[in-house]
């Protein structure tokens, strides 16, 4: 009866940290690598005129390609 209780304690503890990983990989991660990345790419280029803008966008770019995504 113990040991029962063990391995479905086992179970739900491995179940929630592979949830809680592939949350923090596959959502959690990215977000924060594009905010940090437009953030970057913001104070070095702006975005104010058009070709701001495409400058903001090969940078911001350039920035997540570097960062794995």
């Amino acid at each position: 009866m113990i040991k029962a209780n063990k391995n479905k304690v086992l179970i739900i503890l491995l179940g929630t940290i592979l949830i809680s990983g592939w949350f923090y990989w596959f959502q959690y991660r990215p977000a924060k690598i594009r905010r940090e990345c437009s953030r970057i790419s913001k104070d070095k280029h702006g975005s104010t005129s058009a070709r701001g803008y495409s400058r903001y966008k090969a940078g911001y770019e350039v920035c997540l390609h570097g960062k794995g995504l």
